[in-house]
């Protein structure tokens, strides 16, 4: 509480015998290699053709200067990546007037990078160290495993700095139908707008929908490919971190590599998501009146009983191919309704 991390210390007042860390065992590393799949190839129907502008001035970035990096360095919270420096070590350096010149140097530095990596393609072997992670394997509860990943927090920063400079761009680059992207109290306008949606007359029910391992799976070649055509402007960055497989470094002397989806803790990795599904969602509007809200990986479809069937069988065609794969990704469940269309809630129908 005294070093003002609130959260922390609430974790620790909350803990039980149940969660922590789990133990590196076989099972749990069999667990962590199934939810960070090989690279999948992609599909022509999961691809965007469009105009692709890979001539954006320079002097659009050119608000990512040291004063900002300096500013995001003192927003920035939490544990450090592989190389073991946290947020506390890295705000020091970078805003401590002990430093002098050196902190402001540093700040323009990072500045400098940020700046390139927006604007000219390199080798990724070249950030092999920044983009590298630590994995850490959570007790999920009853044997589940929940792998979180511990980012470099230089990442952190410059991710947080592109991130302010184009909010708007990803925003709209992401329709008003993806809430994930940065918008404003975006789930609490969700659950707004589709209680407003239930209670209308002509819906007769609601169904619920939470993808299987999500960000950890998406078909990253597919994604990389469909942000030059809908958000130009943070293409160069997001292809410059992704391009290359990360490595994932476990407690325990472990490695795997993540090859697919977005990386947690990347400030980009909500909004490369968001837009990754943008053609998903494009696709069932076009095939169905359904009304639909999504939230990052959840989406919630309500109508007609015949317009919500055509909607799921749309999402289960398409779905899987964001993921380089024909199966089956998607689970659905609360469908609101008793089978004569009368509304009810919570009858936890659930759909593989």
């Amino acid at each position: 509480m005294l070093e003002g991390q609130i959260n922390s210390a609430l974790r620790f007042l909350s803990e039980t015998s149940t969660g922590g860390v789990l133990e590196l065992t076989d099972d749990v590393m069999a667990q962590l290699k199934e939810k960070h799949p090989n690279p999948q190839p992609t599909t022509l129907g999961s691809l965007l053709f469009g105009p692709i502008n890979d001539d954006i001035p320079e002097s659009v970035y050119s608000e990512i200067n040291g004063e900002m990096i300096r500013e995001a360095a003192l927003r920035t919270k939490g544990s450090g990546g592989p190389c073991g420096v946290d947020a506390n070590g890295f705000r020091r350096m970078m805003a401590c007037k002990s430093f002098k010149q050196s902190s402001t140097k540093l700040c323009e530095a990072l500045a400098t990078m940020t700046r390139t990596l927006c604007t000219t393609y390199i080798d990724p072997a070249t950030i092999e160290p920044l983009v590298a992670s630590r994995l850490i394997p959570l007790d999920k509860g009853e044997g589940a495993v929940r792998p979180i990943g511990v980012g470099e927090v230089i990442r952190r920063i410059i991710g947080k700095c592109v991130m302010n400079v184009f909010k708007g761009d990803v925003v709209e680059a992401s329709g008003s139908l993806q809430l994930c992207a940065g918008q404003k109290s975006g789930s609490e306008a969700a659950i707004h707008a589709m209680r407003a949606i239930f209670e209308a007359d002509d819906t007769d029910a609601v169904l619920l929908i939470d993808a299987s391992n999500a960000f950890n799976a998406l078909n990253r070649a597919t994604s990389l490919h469909n942000i030059r055509v809908l958000c130009p402007v943070i293409a160069a960055y997001v292809i410059n971190t992704y391009r290359k497989s990360a490595r994932l470094f476990i407690t325990g002397g472990k490695e795997i590599i993540s090859a697919e989806g977005t990386t947690q803790g990347d400030p980009l990795a909500m909004a490369l998501y968001a837009l990754s599904v943008q053609p998903l969602i494009t696709s069932l509007q076009a095939a169905s009146s359904t009304k639909q809200c999504w939230f990052a990986d959840d989406a919630c479809g309500a109508g007609s009983v015949l317009e919500i069937k055509k909607w799921w069988d749309v999402l289960n065609s398409l779905g899987p191919v964001l993921r380089g794969k024909r199966e089956r990704s998607v689970q659905g469940h609360g469908c609101q309704c008793d089978g004569r269309g009368t509304k009810t809630s919570g009858c936890g129908d659930r759909f593989t």
